[in-house]
């Protein structure tokens, strides 16, 4: 004996156990745990709070939704037919699964069915949908709908026994693989009418290659056909926290009820008597506020101490155990997080997501592409697009977008976005994890700021830069790494620098602009600039040209604005990159008439404007006589 699991001392001695086939796991159980995990979705709270905390992380409040990649070749760009082809795929996909139009019975939209299948699947241990062909239902956008059957409808053909080819209603050719399952046209155990006694054959495959029939199996052993749901290995817990809940409800409601007992030769009589009394008989139930009245001698009233203080020490490890063995954090089952830190909501929230995801991808691959497939095959076939590609893999390929995770410091994701972001991550990826998708949000802000430039509202604050965007600090060469020169010596002032040629000039100018543009406001009509070297002329409506003369300086952008109060200055705005030995500029101001009119009244002297270079970055224009 090599492992103590294996030994057959008084330990194990109950334990009798042999390696069973996986399927015979579910022809001898399965029915049985199938129907008290439904009796527990339906009753039992705690176990319905797992099934939907799962239900609700994996689907999502708007499901999983689909985004065409359609690639027409190996290149890594994407051309322009490429492009068209997505855009309509992507909106075939969305009138395809819009309000109710993929169910066939139209009653359920498309999040809900992937919930009523993914639910399905982890309380039974699979779950159905097949493929029906109903043109003429109202609001169809294609001929074909899809159903999500009870999976006890799955069976054999006449309850029969299961053979090679056949098992629990799932047709298997001679490799084993399924071919077609068998459904019962009615629920075996309906019972407001008469339950058919006919089945159905579904193949799994059309002969387009196309499935028939989505199937969703919860985790099971190999080669299992049929697999069980979450509740078989907690079954057991469930029950006993179900009896212990209940004791403790009936004994606390007894406690509290705090009834009397009285004596007395007539109890009938007394009892009619008192509006809040009762005779005690054997079958008397314990009200609160009664008074039971009674002519035994030896009845002695309730007068007992519970204080059940100690319940919540035994739930809880069992909702532990419950949610551990699917991987589910109990504090949000239980919608606890409140009641943890904030490290310890992120890493159960960490955990839940991790979970989440690892259903998608199954969920995904099982339903919700063969649901998509589905419309785009249609779609195609009715002409609606047409596209090169003979590849059905290419043709259906894309990414899917999951339900957005939701954090306790929704800040420091954002920074950790960022960080993807600056170590080369691409925004689709960055944004899909967060279930937003990237060209949706892209020209969602487009048609934000076409619509706030129509109402020419502008937006205030800054637009965040990415650290790879921003421009990195220069340090200073003088200055050995980890201590500033003459860090001893205390501070003195510093004395004035000579602004840097020619920036400093350009900046200069464009700081005492822009004390002069906070008096203006923007044109309706643009001023338009020619610029010749070393001289430029500013064009403006109902006024004769207006010339600035940059010494040895490239054409620098010239940008005015019109005052809203009295005529009395000009805003002009220098963008000008660096020139070499640049020199004051002179801004001459040609014009027959002392005043410029540029949509409203401007005041410009006849005469020579002198701007002087501050050390602080403005520029002083000083009128000369």
């Amino acid at each position: 004996m090599s492992y103590n699991g294996a030994a057959s001392n008084r330990f194990f001695a109950d334990w009798p156990v042999d390696m069973t086939d996986p399927n015979d796991d579910y022809w001898q159980d399965g029915a049985t745990i199938a129907a008290r995990s439904w009796d527990l979705w339906r009753n039992d709270p705690y176990f319905r709070a797992l099934i939907e905390t799962m239900v609700e992380g994996v689907v999502g409040p708007d499901g999983l939704r689909f985004r065409s990649l359609y690639q027409e070749d190996s290149a890594p760009e994407t051309d322009q037919s490429e492009q068209t082809a997505r855009d309509q795929i992507d909106a075939g996909v969305r009138r395809g699964t819009a309000k109710t139009r993929l169910d066939a019975s139209g009653i359920l939209t498309y999040p809900e069915m992937s919930e009523a299948v993914y639910r399905s699947a982890k309380i039974t241990g699979m779950g159905y949908a097949v493929k029906v062909w109903k043109p003429n239902r109202p609001d169809a956008y294609q001929g074909y709908g899809w159903r999500i059957i009870d999976s006890s409808r799955v069976s054999n053909p006449s309850n029969g026994a299961d053979t090679p080819t056949m098992f629990q209603g799932h047709e298997l050719d001679a490799d084993g693989r399924e071919v077609a399952i068998h459904v019962q046209r009615s629920h075996p155990n309906i019972q407001r009418v008469a339950p058919s006694v006919d089945w159905q054959r579904i193949p799994i495959y059309a002969k387009d290659g196309s499935r028939n029939v989505a199937i969703r199996r919860n985790s099971g052993r190999p080669e299992a056909i049929r697999t069980l749901g979450c509740g078989a290995p907690v079954m057991l817990y469930l029950r006993m926290l179900q009896g212990t809940t209940e004791a403790w409800a009936i004994a606390k409601r007894i406690q509290a009820s705090y009834a009397l007992m009285i004596e007395t030769d007539d109890p009938k009589s007394a009892a009619q008597a008192d509006r809040y009394g009762a005779q005690l008989t054997g079958n008397a139930p314990v009200k609160p506020g009664m008074r039971y009245y009674h002519n035994h001698r030896k009845v002695e009233p309730l007068n007992w101490n519970f204080q059940g203080n100690d319940y919540e020490q035994f739930r809880n490890p069992i909702i532990e155990a419950v949610c551990a063995a699917e991987g589910v954090p109990y504090e949000l089952v239980l919608k606890r997080l409140t009641k943890s830190n904030l490290a310890s909501s992120r890493a159960a929230l960490l955990t839940y997501y991790q979970f989440c995801r690892r259903e998608q991808n199954r969920q995904i691959g099982s339903v919700e592409s063969v649901w998509i497939d589905g419309i785009i095959r249609e779609d195609i076939a009715r002409e609606r697009y047409a596209v090169r590609s003979t590849d059905w893999d290419e043709i259906t390929r894309g990414r899917w977008l999951r339900a957005p995770r939701v954090w306790p410091d929704p800040k420091k994701e954002a920074d950790a976005a960022r960080a993807w972001i600056d170590m080369g991550r691409s925004l689709t990826s960055v944004y899909d994890e967060a279930g937003f998708d990237f060209e949706d949000e892209i020209m969602q802000r487009a048609r934000d700021n076409k619509f706030m430039e129509a109402q020419m509202v502008q937006v205030s604050g800054e637009v965040p830069q990415l650290d790879s965007q921003r421009e990195p600090e220069v340090e200073d060469d003088d200055e050995p790494d980890g201590e500033p020169v003459d860090a001893d010596e205390p501070d003195e002032p510093d004395e004035p620098d000579e602004p840097d040629e020619p920036t400093a000039k350009v900046s200069e100018m464009r700081s005492m602009l822009s004390d002069i543009a906070a008096h203006l406001r923007p044109v309706p009509q643009p001023v338009h600039f020619h610029a010749a070297p070393q001289q430029f002329t500013i064009n403006t409506p109902q006024a004769p040209p207006v010339t600035v003369n940059m010494p040895e300086s490239p054409a620098p952008v010239v940008h005015m604005h019109a005052p809203e109060g009295p005529p009395a200055q000009v805003s002009v705005q220098f963008n000008a990159p660096p020139a070499p030995d640049p020199v004051a500029p002179i801004v001459n101001v040609n014009l027959p008439a002392p005043i410029v009119t540029i949509d409203n009244q401007v005041v410009v002297p006849s005469r020579t404007v002198k701007a002087t270079p501050q050390r602080d970055g403005s520029v002083l224009m000083v009128p000369q006589e």
